[in-house]
């Protein structure tokens, strides 16, 4: 019993720690996951527990049947010290949904303190890039308050912190709505500056599509969540405030308004010259040179570890100048997913996409619908299975979420605020 309740306060901690490191280093946050993993197979009757997971979860197949798939390709790709290397990015696509799906850990899983984790970690590591960026700009001039720049500190690409972003502060907006009227007004203040931060932070990291999800989720949480709450004009009015802020900010981003206008043409020649491409015909170049590899290997892709070699080649083979000096990857997971994996791959990952439409056992909420579009929508311009901040939120937030680790309709973040009344007036 004593083993049982270290082991469940080990695997707490390490979460936890996971969650705040995730923001700030690719390296620590690998090697506490490697101490998470380790602390699980150091516990008792593992191979039983495992075994009850498949039974009581029968879902849990599906889920690392992706990651399966990839081991599968090792057998028939050429470079296996490639598939090998994305194997290792792809691990936590197999030991989240183990780990989390595991009752002995998991079943009593301390997701208000992990939420709270993310929040403040978040919100920290968006404070640094600022003070970052107003350092460099007082001592040198340069402002770096933009794009990569922006968060070259924390190395952290703008286009996967910004869906953190959206996703945390879904959770924000949700809480805020229906528990604004406990809030003291000191605390009022302090979430309306923070959300103003967020949201003037999301539009420095100038990420077009990212943005556009951000405001979306955020004038369609307000508009659903009052509306539960039958409160008719307080949703418009945030509405309009938020889409006030956004002109503004837009307005004076002269940075922001070039990265929009830079997308002026859909026309391109596959063997231009790299300067004549915009952020969108850089997209089509390479989805031209992927769609040449795909119909040759549409059933089971070229292998786990030639998708790459195979891109380069065929960026070359159309004098893809753009393609093969910047050694680009698919910039879109289901046609990543479609090189290396084939068809049955690319099946696979929308049927997983589609679980909490589709799954008739569990009745899942609509912050797991949530999450699932905004990664399935993000998927059309990254391949972020392909990098480890992606692979490692998805599986964490997807194995939590279809588990009934996370409850979206609970309040997590209330009491970092001063309340008049801690009451819980909970609203999906």
């Amino acid at each position: 019993m004593k083993r049982s309740l270290v082991h469940r306060q080990i695997h707490r901690v390490l979460f936890i720690l996971i969650i705040v490191t995730y923001p700030v280093s690719v390296k620590i946050n690998s090697f506490i996951i490697i101490l998470y993993v380790l602390n699980w197979m150091s516990t008792p009757k593992l191979f039983y527990r495992v075994k009850d997971s498949f039974k009581k979860y029968p879902i849990l197949f599906f889920f690392i049947s992706f990651f399966l798939l990839h081991v599968i390709g090792l057998l028939y790709t050429c470079d296996i010290q490639e598939g090998l290397f994305v194997i290792e990015k792809k691990l936590s696509l197999l030991v989240f949904p183990i780990i989390i799906s595991d009752d002995y850990l998991t079943k009593n899983t301390d997701t208000i303190n992990i939420v709270k984790s993310a929040f403040y970690s978040l919100v920290g590591a968006c404070m640094v890039c600022v003070l970052y960026a107003t350092y460099v700009y007082v001592f040198t001039g340069e402002n770096v308050f933009y794009w990569n720049e922006l968060v070259k500190i924390i190395s952290f690409h703008p286009n996967y912190l910004a869906l953190y972003i959206t996703l945390i502060n879904a959770v924000l907006i949700k809480e805020l709505i229906n528990q604004w009227s406990c809030l003291k007004s000191g605390s009022q203040i302090l979430c309306v500056i923070i959300e103003l931060f967020l949201i003037t932070f999301i539009i420095l990291l100038s990420t077009r599509l990212q943005t556009f999800l951000f405001f979306v989720v955020l004038i369609g949480m307000v508009f659903y969540q009052t509306t539960k709450k039958n409160n008719k004009l307080l949703g418009p009015t945030i509405s309009l405030i938020v889409i006030l802020i956004i002109s503004l900010v837009m307005i004076f981003n002269v940075s922001y308004l070039q990265r929009f206008k830079s997308i002026n043409s859909f026309n391109y020649q596959i063997d231009a010259d790299p300067k004549t491409f915009n952020n969108l015909t850089v997209r089509l170049g390479i989805w031209e040179c992927s769609w040449s590899i795909i119909e040759k290997n549409y059933l089971l892709g070229v292998g786990t570890g030639d998708a790459k070699s195979q891109l380069i080649n065929s960026y070359k083979k159309l004098d893809f100048k753009y393609g093969y000096l910047d050694k680009l990857n698919a910039h879109n997971q289901y046609i990543s997913t479609l090189i290396k994996i084939g068809f049955v791959g690319f099946l696979i990952l929308i049927l997983h996409l589609a679980i909490p439409f589709i799954h008739r056992k569990y009745k899942y909420s609509n912050g797991y619908k949530i999450f699932v579009v905004l990664f399935g929508i993000s998927f059309l311009t990254e391949s972020m299975l392909s990098v480890q901040k992606g692979v490692v939120l998805f599986s964490i937030v997807n194995s939590l979420f279809a588990f009934n680790r996370f409850d979206f309709s609970r309040t997590y973040l209330l009491d970092i605020f001063e309340c008049e009344n801690t009451s819980e007036n909970q609203i999906e």
